[in-house]
Order: structure tokens, then sequence, then C-alpha cells
């Protein structure tokens, strides 16, 4: 089979030496017959693909980080610690799952976010949201740490928004870095002011990078779904 060939290895090689993301990204392609195997196991879990293929690709740079061929076949290898996508599944299939109404009442509360930074210029707290609710704060914040997966573009930082760890952003920026190269990487930090870059408008970062708008909007929406996945799914 093509994943098994000399060129996989050359691939491997490159990657473990320079961590080009294109050539993750190439190690990917051939190996994606083993990861939809995988997938088609978990299609009635409730997880959405874009969390599979994270998931996977996590799995995969671990796997690669620990290879050599004095451990056997890159294949065989990679499916053991593909394997471990069961445990990924029974985790947090259980956690997607959301009331009826959810969709209904998370709309209801990001239009009140909105409204109210609009008005006040700046983030509005939890109490400024229950109040503006009528919800208990508690419930705000149930709201803002575990938004389905769906982040608002104001909020102040994903280890706020989520609760979490460092260790997660970190690696949140690695798997960013590893699928977009740098530029993303750079984007996401300056978009939520992570990585000690300070926090600015995607039209500020096109001017400083000398970009245009609508080609960093482009990568933004590609990049930033990812990035919410990533960390929202690590923090369930």
């Amino acid at each position: 089979m093509p994943a098994t060939d000399s060129k996989l290895l050359q691939n491997i090689e490159e990657w473990k030496r320079t961590k080009n993301p294109n050539t993750f990204n190439e190690i990917y392609k051939q190996l994606r017959p083993y990861v939809n195997y995988t997938k088609s196991k978990f299609k009635n879990s409730g997880l959405s693909p874009t969390v599979m293929d994270l998931e996977a690709r996590k799995l995969i740079a671990q796997a690669l980080e620990n290879y050599s061929p004095s451990k056997g076949g890159v294949v065989t290898y990679v499916n053991q610690y593909l394997m471990k996508m069961n445990r990924f599944v029974n985790n947090n299939q259980g956690a997607v799952r959301l009331p009826e109404n959810y969709s209904l009442e998370f709309s209801t509360f990001q239009n009140a976010y909105n409204d109210l930074r609009q008005r006040q210029n700046r983030d509005p707290s939890t109490l400024e949201l229950a109040d503006y609710l009528t919800w208990n704060p508690k419930k705000v914040e149930v709201f803002k740490m575990k938004a389905g997966g769906t982040v608002m573009e104001t909020d102040l930082s994903y280890n706020k928004l989520y609760g979490a760890e460092d260790l997660v952003i970190k690696e949140a920026l690695q798997f960013i870095r590893s699928k977009y190269g740098n530029e993303g990487e750079l984007l996401i930090s300056k978009l939520y002011g992570l990585n000690g870059e300070p926090k600015q408008s995607l039209n500020q970062i096109a001017m400083e990078l000398k970009q245009s708008y609508s080609k960093l909007y482009g990568l933004k929406q590609k990049v930033d779904k990812d990035f919410k996945e990533y960390v929202n799914y690590s923090t369930l």
C-alpha cells in the first residue's frame, strides 16, 4: 500500500528533523486510509468529523515523535496509537450531547454578550450578563466555559473562556503550527493575546503584517475553527 513505501519513511524523518507542517500534512494524507478506518468505528458517537481529525492528528504526531525503525513497521506502530481514539470517544461522546433548546439559548447569550460589549466598549462581566439576561450567574458561567465548541469573536482569551490549563493552550498552538505553519500560529496568538502577543483585531494584524484583510480573514476562518475545536475537546 502507498503508506508503506520508502517515501513515507523519508517524510517522517524529514518531519522529525524540521517539523515542517507541509511535510506533516503529506504524512497525514498517506495515513488517511487508516485514519478513516479508525473513524468509521465511531460514526455513531456524535463527535464531529473535525474533532475526530484533530484527535487523529494529535495521536499520529505522538506516534511519529516516538517511532524508530527498531520498533517495527510504521503503519502498525501508528495504528497502535490510533487505537487510543477509543478512549477519547468514550470520554467525550456524552459531553457533546446538548439540550434541544441549547442553540437558541446560546444565540441569546451571544447576542447579549455582543450588545453589552458594544455599549460598554469592553467585555461584560458575568454579573452584567446575568442581569441583562435575567439568568442565574452560574448558568452564565456555564455558557461562557462550555459553549458547545462555539466561541465569541470578542472573548478575552481561551484559557479564561474554557478554564483550560496552559498546557492545553500550548498543545493547541502546536497543532495549529503543524497544520498551518508559523503564520497560523502567529494569527491565533495575536487574535487572543497568547504567546506574549498583544491582543489585536484582524484589521490591526493585517496592517502590521502588511497582508490583505481578505486573505487573513480566509485563513482565520479555518485556523480559528480548528483551534476552538482542539481547546474545547481537550478540556471537556
